[in-house]
């Protein structure tokens, strides 16, 4: 968990009896390098970054109209 969100990466494993410091026992972050990106954070709206790790990213249609 190199960047301190509680989400690890998937690449990089370790085995051992007790879970050295810095691990976490999942591989679910999708950005290991941003503590804001990761499964458990609130998407952002038209900001072209998938911040909950979902695959997708909270687009407006521009073709809303009221």
């Amino acid at each position: 968990d190199s960047d301190g969100d509680g989400y690890g990466d998937l690449d990089v494993t370790t085995e051992g009896c007790t879970q050295p410091q810095d691990y976490v026992d999942n591989g679910d972050d999708c950005d290991v390098a941003d503590s804001s990106i990761n499964p458990g954070a609130i998407e952002g709206i038209d900001d072209y970054v998938d911040q909950n790790c979902d695959g997708m990213d909270f687009i407006l249609s521009d073709s809303v109209h009221l």
